[in-house]
């Protein structure tokens, strides 16, 4: 399997997770009432246990002025991190929920063997 289809699936995951953890967090708060995009900035951190469970330990979602996700940046925890290689990842969405970019911060023995820090993923 390709890791651009890798990325998208862990894209898609994390859309759904996101949504999910909207609904079923421990922690919610808005960090910004207005961001760059014209929306809301809602920061989901959760409990040990739904950390272990999603994969991930905290989710910051960043909507437009339209209510919709702009950008949704997601940061794992040290285990799934170091089964994938990178511990964090952000997508960023058009105006319609569609899929533009993905960003994959790699872990730094991930980033040595393959030559870098970053990815990105234009879709």
């Amino acid at each position: 399997m390709s890791c651009y289809f890798k990325l998208t699936v862990l894209a898609c995951v994390c859309l759904f997770c996101s949504f999910i953890a909207m609904a079923n967090a421990e922690q919610s708060k808005v960090i910004s009432a207005n961001n760059e995009f014209g929306g809301e900035t809602v920061e989901v951190s959760f409990s040990t246990k739904e950390a272990l469970k999603e994969g991930h330990n905290r989710t910051i979602n960043y909507y437009g002025g339209n209510g919709k996700n702009v950008k949704v940046e997601d940061f794992f925890t040290p285990e799934l991190a170091n089964k994938k290689g990178y511990s964090r990842a952000i997508i960023y969405y058009d105006g319609n929920r569609k899929m533009m970019k993905i960003e994959a911060f790699f872990l730094p023995e991930f980033s040595n063997k393959e030559g870098h820090k970053l990815k990105n993923y234009l879709l």
